[in-house]
């Protein structure tokens, strides 16, 4: 309005088209050479980040199978650190963040963001356990030497008790491996895998109150044979401490129920 328009305009349209291009050029540019210099995408490094958790979740209940407290105590430190590591890739591998999709289907975001939460829950029952039986330093064997894992030596001596812990580690082998197969699929196409179809066989989350009672009676004769503890209230209690330890074990198989729903529903 100031100033009267240019008969010719042409040198301005060349300029600003020359400039629209070299944008789209460096941009390419940059696709190209990230592409180059990034072996793995960020899902790819949040799925790798977050079965490598799943395995040291395993490693936790597997100490435990063996005996094994000290391996326990590490592979729940190990736990730990790998689910924060694996909350630090979630925006990195979010959809909406992505520059050029190009053909892959959106990454299931929600899936993984469920995941880690209920991973994040079952740490707490897994730190329960190590609890349980850690704090036995007070406990005296029969020649008088300190025992560490006199506790976990009551547990493993219950047939009910070994019988919950290897159906937990099933039910963790099995839906983690489904949660693996849906996490890394990439196309449109339906996922027909066989960890998808070994899910339909551990549908048994619960531990029935028949189960329940042979499971306390063997504890409670394993506890029968146990020295006294020094310790007073519900710490030195091994009655309070075998039922805390049930509890977790059954709080672990409905956070990896409600995890299967997650799975499935995707």
């Amino acid at each position: 309005l100031m100033f009267p328009c240019q008969t010719n305009l042409e040198h301005s349209f060349v300029v600003r088209y020359k400039e629209l291009g070299e944008v789209t050029v460096a941009i390419m540019v940059q696709f190209v050479v990230d592409s180059l210099l990034h072996v793995n995408s960020p899902k790819e490094l949040a799925v790798k980040k977050l079965m490598e958790t799943t395995e040291a979740l395993k490693d936790v209940l597997k100490a435990l199978s063996d005996n094994n407290l000290p391996g326990m105590q590490q592979a729940t430190m190990q736990v730990s650190s790998l689910l924060q590591e694996a909350a630090d890739l979630e925006q990195g591998c979010d959809p909406q963040a992505q520059l050029a999709p190009l053909l892959d289907t959106p990454f299931r975001i929600k899936l993984y963001r469920d995941s880690l939460k209920e991973l994040n829950l079952i740490l707490s029952d897994v730190n329960l356990l190590v609890m349980v039986c850690s704090d036995m330093g007070e406990t005296q064997t029969a020649d008088g030497a300190e025992n560490d894992s006199y506790m976990m030596e009551i547990l493993l001596g219950s047939d009910g008790t070994r019988q919950l812990l290897d159906k937990t580690l099933r039910a963790m082998q099995v839906n983690f491996m489904a949660l693996k197969s849906v996490l890394e699929h990439a196309t449109e196409t339906p996922l027909d895998t066989s960890e998808m179809k070994s899910l339909g066989f551990t549908r048994d989350f619960t531990v029935s109150e028949a189960e329940r009672v042979v499971i306390f009676q063997e504890l409670h004769q394993q506890i029968k044979q146990a020295p006294a503890t020094a310790t007073a209230g519900l710490a030195g209690d091994l009655y309070v401490r075998s039922a805390v330890a049930i509890h977790a074990f059954e709080s672990t198989l409905g956070r990896i129920q409600r995890m299967q729903e997650d799975i499935i529903s995707e």
